[in-house]
């Protein structure tokens, strides 16, 4: 474990961490959309419930079939509170915007928005099998080579997503879903999704607004100066808790979580870390680099040793 300390807690306490609340106060201009439409019918005269998925404080996500073309997909259903303001309302504009540029296997695809005055629907892709989240609580630790197939599928898309200039800001397990599992090894096949707090940035500008969730956040964004190298540090705690069940950076509360973040010591001294391969530590120490400027891009990372101990890269051509 990462930093420990004298109350224990379970693993779900460990890796269940409040998002930091602060949006950006943008909606983000796009180019070269994909035809993503903006509905004002309402969903149910194009779609029927099969079931619901789950429920969170946003609302409801349901199992749902196009009426014509009987299509399966996900329904993800926004209530609009009354306390709602501009600002929330920007944020979900955000994720459908950056979502609407997104083609990408790795990447969760949007199909169609409707914006009602009660409510806000959005119409995705269908990951049945959970989050990858829920998948370490019951499965994990992984084995080196799981660890690589999930690994590189997330450095795949953050790749892509910083070649269209967009910063994730919030890559942790419960934004990385599961759609499917490869037949011979049952490892998953995984697309990240929640853009929520995502940016299109300029290269070369230093972002300053602190977003994030506290497990997962950069050092560097925490001072509040940072680029999106910052979506490479939280691949390195991914990989971290694929491995061993527990974040890197731990504490009792959110103040001692960010004083470890921001001193960037982490424990490799004890199983299982101690029996990993030197290629697997070369990487999650690469992924880690305190400084920005030092830490690999992803597109470097997808080139590392350890996913050619394992041929990850060869498993999905």
């Amino acid at each position: 474990m990462g930093s420990k300390s004298s109350k224990k807690k379970s693993k779900k306490e460990l890796m269940q961490p409040d998002a930091i609340k602060t949006q950006e106060e943008i909606l983000v201009s796009l180019t070269n959309e994909l035809i993503v439409p903006r509905l004002k019918n309402k969903p149910g005269e194009d779609y029927e419930k099969i079931a619901e998925l789950g429920e969170g404080s946003y609302g409801k996500v349901y199992k749902v079939r196009h009426k014509v073309t009987g299509e399966i997909r996900a329904m993800k259903q926004i209530r609009k509170k009354d306390t709602c303001t501009d600002k929330d309302d920007e944020e979900i504009n955000n994720e459908i915007n950056i979502l609407k540029r997104m083609d990408h296997p790795n990447i969760m695809k949007i199909f169609e928005f409707y914006a009602a005055k009660t409510s806000y629907s959005i119409v995705n892709e269908l990951c049945e099998h959970g989050e990858l989240f829920d998948e370490i609580i019951n499965k994990g630790p992984f084995s080196e080579e799981k660890s690589a197939y999930i690994l590189y599928q997330i450095l795949n898309a953050v790749n892509y997503i910083h070649k269209m200039k967009v910063i994730h800001r919030d890559l942790k397990p419960e934004n990385v879903l599961i759609a499917g599992f490869e037949s011979n090894t049952g490892y998953p096949f995984i697309k990240i999704c929640d853009f929520g707090i995502s940016k299109v940035y300029e290269r070369g500008v230093p972002e300053k607004k602190i977003v994030g969730s506290y497990y997962y956040i950069a050092p560097e964004v925490l001072n509040g100066n940072y680029c999106e190298k910052c979506d490479v540090w939280s691949c390195g705690v991914i990989l971290y808790i694929l491995l061993c069940q527990c974040p890197p950076f731990g504490g009792n509360d959110e103040d001692e979580i960010q004083r470890n973040v921001l001193k960037g010591k982490y424990d490799i001294s004890s199983p299982p870390f101690t029996s990993c391969s030197n290629e697997c530590i070369a990487l999650l120490k690469y992924l880690l680099t305190y400084n920005p400027e030092l830490r690999p891009t992803a597109a470097q990372a997808l080139e590392h040793n350890f996913f050619k101990k394992y041929q990850t890269k060869e498993l999905f051509n």
